[in-house]
């Protein structure tokens, strides 16, 4: 199931618990990093660890450090979390392909039940 947000974001994936969060995550993630982009793929995830993109071209892995539970509805279900994170680029260097540390960060995923 790929769709394309207003953003220029288009999301591959097909994870159900992802699909509810990702895209304003990816796209907030790219603000707060100042990386401007015509395309950004969400090409593919590692549940609870990283989330793989191409972005114009060039590939890039948000690394999800930890997850803590800031609010929940009212079945007490989480709904929103705070997410520790790290955006790498993929380089080429002298030694070979190496990701780069760009940026790091904590943001609130929020989502319904």
């Amino acid at each position: 199931m790929e769709k394309e947000t207003s953003k220029g974001i288009i999301n591959k994936l097909e994870e159900s618990s992802y699909i509810k969060w990702i895209d304003s995550f990816v796209e907030t993630v790219l603000e707060k990093s100042n990386i401007s982009y015509k395309e950004a793929i969400i090409e593919g995830i590692e549940v609870n660890k990283r989330i793989y993109l191409i972005i114009d071209g060039t590939k890039y892995t948000i690394r999800t450090w930890d997850y803590s539970v800031t609010k929940t509805d009212a079945n007490n279900k989480p709904c929103a979390e705070l997410v520790d994170y790290t955006l790498y680029k993929q380089m080429e260097g002298d030694d070979g392909i190496y990701n780069k540390d760009i940026f790091e960060g904590s943001e609130e995923i929020e989502w319904t039940n």
